[in-house]
């Protein structure tokens, strides 16, 4: 057995001399073992010859401490060649194998000082032949390099050099001669055998000097590899996992569980509202988050367990192994508790995140890597569209939800190329005079497929697809144009109200676009009213209210729409450069009847009037409702009382009577007003 080396392949120069030493080891163990047991022999043989030489104590002291030596050594090698040793092992055992020949050649050098017998140049003689003849066949298996060769040679012969010199016997110059010629002999021997050794590795490594010489060239080729392999299955931010290496994990995780019947768990992660962040705060804090909120995913996680990114703030945890559903759902309340901690920013704030999860299971909700990704997916959104900063089981209805929300997906970006989006405009009226004072755009889609569609459907899937853009880009111009028109018809100006969506507001690009949309048709600033919601608002509030500070720096007028709604706060009243509060529908349906309606929509108008801000009443279907918002002097009012939401030429007609007191029964509901 021994050291497993590799001879076939091409290595850096480490990694060469790694394999060098560790076959270097395997020849001196696999050959030595008898040579060992050569020496116990020898100096069990040598203590019965000179038993009557010598103190019986010295000599059993000598005899036992070789016996000892050489067993432990034949036994050392015999544990080498029986076990597997790792090649990493290798330099501790060479480290073994010379402290051991070390032992011996102590051992024999000091056998030329105790065995001696002095006076007797024929026993000297026959000794000291028989001591280099023990050396000798001992040397072979001594060490791996030249150095130690000869380092071992000398030990061995120094003692009995000295010990003639000192007896100086007649024999003294005889001996030193033979002494002086056997060296060179031992020496030589002693080279040729580790020439043989260096040959025959040589034979097996044959590639050794090329690798040495392409050792640079090698390592940093390998480098570069191990970098390629990192950039195809690692993301560079945050370290986790990438798509690629995600399936594969999970490929091998279904396969297992296929195997031993067990199920696994696919947690589909997503960051809610982080484009939001990147918009506001830019990339580099948009980074920060997602590294954060990957160090925080896998804190929750066992090291056997996978956590991927598979893609933007998308993130991947596969569970395997656990007991029942109860312990993923554990998983994930502890995965939405770490993500919501607050991440620290580097300018000293805080970005409090939350994260929408679906879950989907194997074998019940897929038997595939795909299916349990897609279900995962379908999962997760159901979660978002529930409130978010909440997790969702897949179920089988799900996936016919996901299919109808794919085909009007699909529906609504075909929408806008075939002219399938239009306008209609709702006049807004002041009571006191009886006069209308302009309209509110509101953006319809009537659907070959589906019909018409309703805005409360179609505007929050545009703006999950991005499509929210174009869509509000088309719909600004499209109501600028209106206006022109307006201004022709009627010879003064009528202001257009048109809904800003929270992913329209881009200071740079927002400001940009309505400026380029102002000029080419023609509209004056002060002509357009942009209507924005509190929620809107609120979201990402210091960039929102600079790009609102520069729609007034341009003339434009702003309403802060569905007041009361939201987390209101007087302070947005005050902060906000807006010039118009809309009172929201759901307090004038039940200002009549209901006192605490009543109450709230009240404060609104009067603490309105007296910042000497324009209150306008959406969704005032009924006279009573009416009567009692010109009791509480809020004379601007929209709603189906008036008109319902017009095609243009129809608002057009309209507009032209001037029969704004003129009333009519309620009929349905007021609509939604988006854009």
């Amino acid at each position: 057995m021994g050291i497993i080396t590799s001879a076939n392949v091409i290595l850096p120069k480490r990694d060469v001399d790694q394999q060098v030493e560790g076959e270097l080891t395997n020849l001196l163990f696999r050959h030595s073992r008898g040579l060992h047991l050569s020496t116990v022999v020898g100096a069990a043989l040598m203590a019965v010859l000179f038993r009557h030489s010598v103190s019986n104590l010295v000599l059993l002291l000598w005899a036992t401490y070789m016996i000892i030596a050489g067993l432990t050594r034949a036994f050392m090698a015999a544990r080498f060649n029986r076990d597997t040793i790792p090649l990493a092992d290798a330099p501790q055992w060479l480290q073994r194998f010379q402290a051991g020949n070390l032992l011996a050649g102590l051992g024999w050098g000091t056998a030329g000082i105790l065995l001696f017998l002095p006076g007797d140049g024929a026993a000297q003689l026959l000794l000291t032949v028989i001591i280099l003849a023990a050396v000798a066949t001992t040397l072979p298996s001594l060490s791996a390099s030249r150095q130690m060769f000869v380092q071992f040679a000398l030990l061995a012969i120094t003692p009995l050099l000295v010990r003639h010199l000192l007896e100086g016997s007649q024999f003294n110059l005889v001996a030193a001669a033979l002494l002086i010629f056997l060296f060179p002999l031992l020496t030589s021997f002693a080279l040729r055998t580790y020439r043989q050794m260096v040959d025959e590795l040589q034979a097996r490594f044959a590639y050794a000097d090329l690798a040495r010489e392409l050792s640079g060239e090698i390592a940093v080729r390998r480098q570069a590899e191990n970098r390629l392999l990192d950039l195809a299955n690692f993301d560079q931010l945050t370290g986790l996992p990438n798509r690629a290496l995600l399936r594969d994990r999970l490929e091998q995780s279904v396969a297992k569980a296929r195997r031993r019947g067990t199920r696994i768990a696919v947690l589909f992660a997503d960051i809610d509202r982080f484009k939001g962040i990147n918009d506001s705060l830019g990339h580099h804090a948009g980074d920060d988050v997602l590294r954060a909120a990957a160090a925080r995913l896998q804190k929750c996680l066992r090291e056997e367990n996978t956590v991927a990114r598979l893609s933007g703030d998308e993130f991947i945890v596969v569970l395997e192994d656990f007991e029942d559903l109860d312990a993923v759902r554990s998983v994930a309340r502890r995965i939405l508790m770490e993500i919501s901690e607050p991440v620290p920013m580097e300018d000293g704030t805080d970005i409090k995140l939350t994260a929408s999860i679906g879950i989907a299971l194997f074998p019940e909700h897929g038997r595939e890597t795909e299916a349990l990704l897609q279900n995962a997916d379908i999962a997760m959104y159901r979660a978002k569209t529930g409130g978010r900063n909440t997790f969702q089981i897949f179920s089988p209805d799900m996936h016919a939800e996901a299919l109808t929300r794919l085909s009007r997906e699909n529906a609504l970006r075909r929408a806008l190329e075939n002219e399938e989006f239009y306008l209609t405009y709702q006049p807004q009226i002041d009571t006191f005079s009886g006069g209308y004072i302009g309209v509110e755009a509101l953006i319809r889609w009537e659907s070959p497929e589906y019909g018409l569609v309703s805005p409360g459907e179609f505007i929050p899937l545009a703006e999950d697809t991005g499509l929210i853009r174009p869509l509000g880009d088309w719909a600004l111009r499209t109501a600028c144009e209106q206006a022109a028109k307006f201004r022709e018809d009627f010879g003064r100006e009528f202001h257009v109200s048109v809904n800003l969506s929270a992913r329209q507001l881009d200071p740079d690009r927002t400001v940009q676009t309505i400026a380029r949309i102002l000029e080419d048709t023609g509209v004056e600033p002060y002509t357009l009213m942009f209507e924005i919601t509190e929620s809107v608002a609120l979201t990402n509030a210091h960039a929102n209210l600079t790009l609102l500070r520069k729609l007034r720096a341009m003339g434009c007028r702003l309403a802060l729409d569905d007041f009361g709604t939201g987390n209101s706060s007087l302070t947005y009243l005050k902060r906000f450069p807006i010039n118009c509060v809309k009172l929201d529908k759901s307090f004038i349906d039940n200002v009549s009847i209901n006192r605490e309606d009543a109450a709230i929509a009240r404060a609104t108008i009067h603490l309105a009037n007296a910042l000497e801000l324009m209150v306008i009443a959406e969704g005032v279907e009924s006279r009573e409702q009416a009567e009692w918002l010109q009791a509480e002097n809020c004379f601007l009012m929209q709603g189906y009382l008036f008109s319902p939401p017009l095609r243009a030429h129809e608002c057009t007609a309209r507009l032209s009577l001037q029969d704004a007191l003129k009333m009519h029964e309620p009929r349905g509901d007021a609509g939604t007003s988006v854009s």
